[in-house]
């Protein structure tokens, strides 16, 4: 085990912890398997996919990075990726007519291909079999968990039908929301299902390509770099060890409340430095003079959320055309 001694700040407690970027610079998350660079990169592009593609192609789009292009196999599959390729909507399988914002869909397309996001290969691929065996014993074990009325979460008629619309092709499978709409399974057990795949799929059966793998997690070229993460984690004794599962429990916990789409994942909490804090990061050289200056006028400047004196409905203070006023207003009484 690993003997801890006094500590002159807290900072040297936790930073075993902190995730750097590939400079060396601090990103605000905790060390996890993935840097946190991918899911920043993945939410970008699922934002800008959102802007001109319907629902259902960004759900395609997103299968297009985690899986690449590679996984779009059959001669049905290959067509439908080239219809969003260029500019036409996924299932006009004639080509009939492109929509009005086909230029702005080829062009978003080709972005991410030449930013080297769409790839061949994909960004974080599923381990298909790993994958299907982990669901299907899942799905064993709500089939035998007894419901609030003492009958079975899923039945076995309801499991052989997952399984069927599974091997549906893509347009024709139905989401676990619309087999719930059709009373093919419950609510309950639809649930059960999609936050089991939360959980599981991105942390046991996703490899990320090896740009995204955190160094400071795992050392793949020596496995038993003691400054590791993964081998702080291995010693159950280790203070570290219990200060780090604390904090990714507490983070998980608070996670499951709210949608996906908003969860934090690995980011640590934080608070806008105050003006005698960042006047110290420049007296000790951790700052810029030019970088104090703009960041201090960025934050006197900036509507935050918890600013309660001022509306939340712009971001900026505004003069009556609209226009963004660069000072603050000073009122003068007797």
């Amino acid at each position: 085990s690993v003997k801890m001694g006094l500590t002159t700040s807290l900072e040297g407690y936790y930073s075993f912890m902190l995730e750097k970027d590939v400079d060396g610079n601090l990103t605000g998350h905790y060390v996890d398997r993935v840097r946190s660079s991918m899911w920043v990169d993945y939410g970008e592009y699922v934002k800008d996919m959102n802007t001109v593609f319907t629902t259902k192609e960004v759900g395609i789009l997103k299968t297009l990075w985690k899986e690449g292009d590679k996984h779009f196999k059959t001669k049905k599959a290959r067509e439908m990726l080239m219809r969003l390729r260029d500019g036409y909507l996924y299932n006009d399988t004639n080509r009939a007519s492109k929509p009005k914002n086909s230029a702005e869909r080829i062009a978003m397309f080709k972005k991410y291909v030449d930013n080297k996001q769409i790839t061949l290969h994909g960004n974080a691929p599923l381990e298909t079999g790993r994958y299907r065996a982990g669901l299907d014993a899942f799905f064993h074990t709500l089939m035998n968990t007894k419901d609030s009325n003492g009958k079975p979460i899923l039945t076995n008629s309801e499991y052989v039908k997952i399984v069927d619309n599974g091997k549906q092709d893509f347009e024709k499978r139905l989401s676990y929301e619309e087999l719930v709409e059709k009373d093919i399974i419950s609510s309950e057990a639809a649930s059960m299902i999609k936050q089991w795949m939360h959980e599981k799929i991105w942390s046991e059966y996703r490899v990320p390509i090896k740009k995204y793998l955190n160094p400071q997690w795992a050392d793949i070229d020596n496995p038993m770099n003691p400054n590791t993460l993964m081998h702080i984690l291995s010693d159950p004794n280790d203070p570290r060890s219990l200060l780090y599962k604390t904090i990714k429990a507490l983070g998980e916990e608070a996670d499951k409340m709210v949608p996906y789409a908003f969860r934090l994942r690995t980011k640590l909490p934080g608070v806008v430095k105050t003006q005698a804090e960042r006047r110290a990061s420049l007296l000790h050289g951790e700052q810029k003079p030019l970088d104090f200056f703009y960041k201090s006028m960025a934050q006197d400047f900036t509507l935050r959320d918890e600013d309660t004196e001022r509306s939340q409905d712009v971001k900026e203070l505004q003069d009556q055309h609209g226009n963004i006023k660069y000072f603050l207003p000073i009122y003068y009484t007797a």
